[in-house]
């Protein structure tokens, strides 16, 4: 039995689908961003981590994208690699700050670095 939100994520998907390979690259980060939040909302995280890294160039631009690839990694179970992203949406965030906070916020990103820090040092000590 299918759930109404499972059904609405499949018809995002598939619109973004449609939409990236029929749009100039100006708007791909919008629609990554959609995109990218439904497969997260929808645990999808290898796929979401296989979206945003096949567009990496557009990804490394933005913090919400960048933000959205650490939540996959995470959720893909590496937390190395996300660690990595979410220093880099620091980075990003500390050159050129946004004119609006990103859905997921600095402190939340600052929040989840803290946590898998914590993990590792758990892990190899």
């Amino acid at each position: 039995e299918v759930q109404q939100g499972e059904f609405q994520v499949d018809r995002v998907v598939e619109a973004c689908q449609k939409a990236l390979a029929g749009l100039p690259s100006q708007y791909w980060p919008n629609v990554l961003d959609t995109y990218g939040e439904a497969l997260i909302r929808s645990k999808r995280y290898l796929e979401c981590r296989g979206l945003l890294t096949q567009y990496r160039a557009v990804t490394d631009q933005n913090p919400e994208l960048l933000a959205l690839l650490g939540l996959a990694y995470e959720g893909a179970e590496e937390p190395a690699n996300a660690l990595r992203t979410y220093r880099q949406y620091i980075a990003l965030m500390d050159a050129s700050p946004p004119s609006m906070e990103p859905r997921h916020t600095r402190r939340e990103i600052e929040e989840r670095i803290q946590v898998l820090e914590s993990k590792r040092s758990d892990s190899e000590g």
